[in-house]
């Protein structure tokens, strides 16, 4: 996976790789 600028969400992964699967959750939804 490839975390670009376009979603702030997905920019907070790299910092907190722990809400990896919270985030792509919500991705989801």
């Amino acid at each position: 996976m490839e975390y670009g600028g376009e979603n702030p969400m997905l920019a907070s992964i790299k910092v907190n790789p722990g809400a990896i699967e919270f985030d792509t959750i919500e991705v989801i939804k």
